[in-house]
């Protein structure tokens, strides 16, 4: 995912965790649109002719959100498997 998040700029990469765990650290680039607010942050400011990525801890908020972005008609939403936690491991930094 990193390599293809750093090859096409035209990606919305989207944090749906909660503004505390974003300011713990987080993808650089990521907007954040908490889960619970991802219809509202949707409808404001998401593109929808653009590839969305989601990401969330480890992929169940991030799976939710995306069947939200289905239903309000965004084509291309993708879910971060395994999240933040996964990108972690793979020893890839999170901005503060």
């Amino acid at each position: 995912m990193k390599s293809r998040l750093e090859s096409d700029p035209t990606i919305t990469l989207v944090d749906v965790r909660f503004p505390m765990e974003y300011r713990g650290g987080h993808i650089k680039g990521a907007l954040l649109a908490p889960f619970t607010e991802v219809r509202s942050s949707a409808v404001a400011y998401l593109p929808r002719d653009t590839e969305i990525v989601v990401y969330c801890t480890t992929g169940a908020r991030g799976t939710y959100a995306c069947n939200i972005l289905h239903k309000m008609g965004f084509k291309k939403v993708l879910n971060m498997t395994g999240g933040i936690e996964s990108w972690r491991r793979q020893g890839f930094l999170v901005e503060k």
